[in-house]
């Protein structure tokens, strides 16, 4: 008896769910990750009652804070098969200040420790950052 050939995925929703069937791919990504750099903002001024940061947690959920700025996300890991770059799509409710906020962004995974992204507000700024994963502690309000 022969061995059956495996049929190849050219769905692209098969694909999508081929990488998410990965191991430990993503968890890699999960915890908390420093905003190091934020267009528009001196370093000083991204940290309100929190150092600037993005945590990203299991199931494809998370949160950020920046200056007055908070947002629970949710949102997909999508891997590109070619240029191996893996990436967090993501869309976000929240409050600036204490007005309601929300929106969408991504977060681009250069490394298993540097990302870059951009957080956008719905009809209105987008910020772009860059981020460094944090290790050991998690990060402590004031």
């Amino acid at each position: 008896m022969g061995r059956r050939k495996k049929k190849m995925a050219t769905d692209p929703k098969s694909v999508s769910r081929k990488a998410k069937s990965h191991t430990g791919w993503k968890s890699r990504y999960l915890g908390s990750w420093r905003i190091i750099w934020m267009d528009q903002f001196d370093r000083k001024d991204l940290d309100g009652g929190v150092p600037a940061h993005i945590t990203l947690e299991k199931g494809g959920h998370g949160n950020f804070e920046f200056l007055l700025v908070y947002g629970e996300m949710e949102g997909d890991y999508k891997s590109s098969f070619g240029g191996g770059e893996c990436m967090f799509d993501f869309t976000w409710a929240g409050n600036d200040e204490c007005d309601e906020a929300f929106g969408d962004g991504r977060m681009a995974f250069l490394s298993d420790s540097k990302a870059e992204g951009e957080i956008r507000f719905h009809y209105g700024d987008t910020y772009k950052f860059r981020a460094l994963k944090k290790t050991g502690r998690s990060h402590r309000k004031r």
